[in-house]
Parts: structure tokens; sequence; C-alpha cells
């Protein structure tokens, strides 16, 4: 945690060198950082009240997936390598019968392209479909704050469903889908 913290951080001040001198900024950005990390792969983020101002869609996803069930099948949420983590990108799930959401997470300094794939077979036997996630929404949430995202959501027959996106660095995909 702490290489992976330095090396956000050195990127940080080289774009913002005027946090050089306000370390207080400079460790709130690098803990909301560590927030949306620790999401990403499936933990609750801790202290993010020392961290204020929070993204408001950071701490809304925080809250719901402590409600949901995790979605720890192998190979139900993966990168093209049939994992959920592909180098500095992760991402992690939660469900229920009603909600569906998903964090991920680009660790790297450059913008980079994500294609989330979800198992069908898988989500269709806790009763999700393509249908069902249609009406999604989507955030683009990283220490500096959130904006709106495009995202594809792609329903292929022989590849499952899938999502795709390209996130900026150090930032999140949070993806949130409620059955009406």
């Amino acid at each position: 945690g702490i290489k992976e913290n330095n090396r956000y951080l050195e990127v940080l001040l080289k774009e913002r060198p005027e946090l050089k001198n306000d370390r207080i900024e400079a460790a709130r950005l690098c803990q909301l950082r560590v927030s949306l990390y620790d999401l990403a792969l499936g933990a609750s983020p801790g202290y993010m009240e020392e961290a204020a101002p929070v993204p408001p869609t950071l701490v809304k996803v925080a809250g719901e997936v402590n409600g949901l069930y995790p979605v720890n099948r192998s190979f139900a949420v993966t990168f093209s390598n049939n994992s959920n983590v592909d180098q500095y990108k992760m991402v992690s799930a939660w469900q229920n019968e009603k909600s569906f959401r998903l964090v991920a997470f680009n660790n790297r300094y450059k913008n980079e392209t994500f294609d989330i794939k979800l198992d069908h077979a898988y989500f269709a036997s806790i009763g999700w479909k393509y249908d069902d996630l249609k009406n999604f929404t989507a955030k683009a949430v990283s220490p500096d704050g959130e904006k709106d995202i495009d995202v594809k959501l792609i329903n292929d027959v022989h590849f499952g469903i899938s999502i795709r996106c390209t996130l900026p660095a150090f930032t999140a995909l949070m993806f949130s889908v409620d059955k009406k």
C-alpha cells in the first residue's frame, strides 16, 4: 500500500506542485485514492470521514454495498485475463435480488479502457439478465470529485454481458442498478 500511495503521490505532485506545501490536502487526496482502490478490490473503505469532503457517490456506493452480497464466484466478474485484477485495473461487484453495484478502478497514471465481463450463466442463475441492467447509472469518481461517464452495456450471445468504458487516471467507475 505504501508503494502504491507513493506512486500516486509522485504523479499528484507533478500535476499539482502547490500540494508540496499543503500536506493536509495531499494526504486527503491519497486517502480518497486508497478508498477507491479498496472498494474496487471488494473491501469497505475506512476513515473516509477524515478525508472530507468525500465525493457523494463514493459515500453512497460504499454504504450501499455493505448491505449486499459480494459477487465472489470465480470468473463471474472479470477482465479478458479471467481475473478481477489486471495489472493496474481491478473490479468488484455486489448484488441481491433487487440491487447490483459494481466498482472498477484505474490505479494507473493514464487513461485505460475497461472491458468488464459478467458471466451470463451465473448472473441469470441469481436473477439478473441483460435487460435488468439496462437502466444503470454510472459515475466516474476520483479523489478530486465525480462526473458523468460514457458506459456501454453490451449483450453478446457468445461472451455474455460486458460493461465497457474508459477511465481516467486514478478514477473509479461506480455502476449501479436497482430493479423496479
